[in-house]
């Protein structure tokens, strides 16, 4: 009931403010301006660029006068606040984590003294690692923990290192065993699907860290077929979700009516993001170039609504606005007599920065709903396994400033969901 109060507390919030989370700016231009208070944006431009980055950065609001926009903030902050689990990390040889970087370490090493306390209350006879890489995870579950282990991954060049890995370090005394399976899960064929299917079924745990996009679904999907015991899943890169497809999941956010567009997903992968001075910094010279090719495509070739341009590698931005322009314009084979200079002149128009300038603040206002967008789609998530008789929770469980994407899923198949295997197996015999 709490997950459902959240979610419905949350779609309330979102929406009043459609507008703003559903589009980009790019996309409503010129009427973007309606969405975003004016006098929030004012409040904005008053800051100095220090200010402007703590506050974009989701780290300081002090500087924020404006009653209102106050007010939004904390309705923000409110909405997303999110348990942490806390628990004891287990100490472990410093040759167990040799050659893996600090996230990495400080992960792994987390959800293994997590999965540990898990082990002491449930019968946990395996673990199975989506997307494993090297198979970290899954060695030191092994190794330390006592759980027989299988990391699945596409990549056969990091099942190769990770093999190596287990000859060079020889298990403990009780370890037990580390299996990889090469395949692209969701896509393998019908004899990997079979192998899966079966490290799936049982007292099992399926773990899933960090499953980019659809990957996800198809992690928690397969476990909720197979009635694997535990789930432990991390989503990432929402982007990559189809927004017709692989979201509202559960009838409860169907009720919602909220209508996830694919800008709102790619403002969902913002919430997790701890941004840098250097990284503010580099945004804004993409929203400046970006921004300035738009009105450019505007005023010089008619051309309103939205175009794609492709991204470009950061140091493009660290260049002359015409280097920028000029080859954009050539992938958009858009024939020009524009010179250097002229795109340059444009570009340091006063209005033409005013504008552009705007538009920065108002994006500003715009991303710090990254984390409510990412926590809408996690708590529909949560209710999906609830509905389908998993007890399903959320919380946080690294320390953000190691890994920012932070919030987990653990379900657990709950005693309805152990009563109806059983009565799909005793049909099956029957049969």
């Amino acid at each position: 009931m709490q997950h459902q109060t959240r979610i419905r507390e949350i779609a309330t919030f979102l929406h009043t403010i459609t507008p703003i989370w559903q589009d980009e700016i790019l996309h409503s231009y010129p009427k973007y301006k309606e969405n975003y208070p004016k006098s929030w944006v004012q409040e904005l431009s008053l800051l100095t660029e220090e200010e402007l980055y703590l506050v974009d950065s989701r780290q300081d609001y002090s500087s924020l006068k404006n009653h209102e926009f106050k007010e939004f903030i904390n309705s923000i902050q409110k909405l997303c606040h999110i348990s942490a689990h806390t628990h004891d990390i287990k100490e472990l040889p410093s040759w167990a984590f040799h050659k893996v970087k600090e996230k990495k370490r400080h992960e792994i090493a987390t959800l293994a003294s997590y999965i540990g306390q898990l082990q002491e209350k449930y019968p946990i006879n395996q673990v199975v690692d989506i997307g494993g890489g090297v198979g970290h995870l899954a060695r030191i579950l092994a190794f330390y923990y006592q759980i027989d282990a299988t990391s699945i991954d596409q990549d056969l060049k990091l099942q190769i290192m990770g093999k190596a890995r287990l000859k060079k370090y020889p298990k403990p005394d009780h370890g037990k065993s580390v299996q990889f399976i090469n395949a692209i899960f969701g896509e393998e064929s019908k004899e990997k699907k079979i192998q899966i299917n079966e490290k799936f079924k049982g007292n099992v745990l399926t773990i899933g860290l960090h499953t980019c996009g659809p990957l996800a679904i198809r992690h928690m999907q397969r476990s909720l077929e197979q009635k694997s015991l535990l789930i432990l899943n991390f989503g990432c890169c929402y982007n990559k979700l189809d927004s017709k497809k692989e979201v509202n999941l559960s009838r409860y956010s169907k009720e919602l009516n909220i209508k996830i567009s694919g800008h709102a997903l790619t403002l969902a992968t913002r919430g997790h993001n701890k941004m840098s001075h250097k990284d503010y910094l580099l945004k804004k010279n993409v929203k400046k170039f970006r921004y300035t090719l738009h009105l450019l495509l505007k005023e010089k070739f008619n051309i309103f609504t939205f175009v794609t341009v492709g991204e470009a590698s950061s140091k493009a931005y660290n260049c002359h606005f015409s280097d920028y322009a000029l080859k954009k314009l050539k992938i958009l084979n858009i024939e020009h007599g524009l010179m250097p200079k002229d795109l340059d002149n444009f570009f340091n128009r006063s209005d033409v920065q005013d504008e552009v300038r705007y538009m920065f603040l108002c994006n500003i206002i715009r991303w710090q709903l990254g984390r409510v967008m990412e926590l809408y789609l996690l708590l529909d998530r949560v209710l999906w396994l609830n509905e389908n008789n998993y007890d399903a929770n959320i919380n946080e469980y690294f320390n953000s400033s190691l890994s920012p994407r932070n919030i987990g899923i653990t379900a657990k198949r709950t005693h309805e969901g152990e009563q109806k295997s059983v009565k799909v197996a005793v049909k099956k015999r029957k049969a």
